[in-house]
């Protein structure tokens, strides 16, 4: 599992592998609020165990697409995906979301702490190659998920949203 420095790294180096080509690729930020509240009633262990649960679900369902799965901070995870974009995965990030509730329900249970106690926040930003106004760096691509993110945040978590490039008609 790679981290922030990592993380930058992959970014670059995969924008540059895509660049003047068809391919599309996506960033997505995921962002776990509430570990904090987890950890305050029912320790580290607790905490960890959701987290963990998050970055495991991440990998099962999107490195087998030739993603890169990355932990940027605390409670925020980054994937790259190269040949998809963010029209096609939204619903796969979404079905992550569901998953992911259902199996930290099951912690939190333990803990007796309410379920919505952790909320989940999905950001999603593709480059659409041949759409004028795209995405032409890979800055650009993470301030457009991170845009995407903090949205989702914004309508109070728990859904995904999409950023998307679009032409000046």
């Amino acid at each position: 599992l790679l981290g922030a420095k990592g993380f930058a790294e992959a970014l670059s180096s995969t924008f540059a592998a895509v660049a003047g080509t068809d391919e599309p690729i996506t960033v997505t930020q995921v962002v776990i609020d509430g570990l904090d509240t987890v950890q305050e009633r029912a320790g580290v262990l607790a905490s960890d165990a959701v987290l963990i649960r998050a970055v495991v679900f991440l990998q099962q369902m999107f490195e087998p697409m030739g993603a890169i799965v990355c932990r940027v901070g605390s409670s925020i995870m980054s994937v790259i995906i190269p040949g998809s974009d963010s029209r096609q995965l939204a619903g796969e990030f979404e079905q992550f979301r569901v998953r992911f509730d259902a199996s930290s329900a099951q912690i939190l249970a333990l803990s007796e702490i309410s379920r919505s106690a952790i909320k989940v926040s999905v950001g999603l930003a593709s480059t659409r190659p041949g759409v004028e106004g795209q995405m032409k760096t890979h800055d650009a691509l993470l301030a457009a998920a991170t845009k995407a993110v903090q949205a989702a945040r914004t309508a109070g978590g728990d859904c995904t949203k999409t950023f998307a490039a679009r032409s000046a008609a």
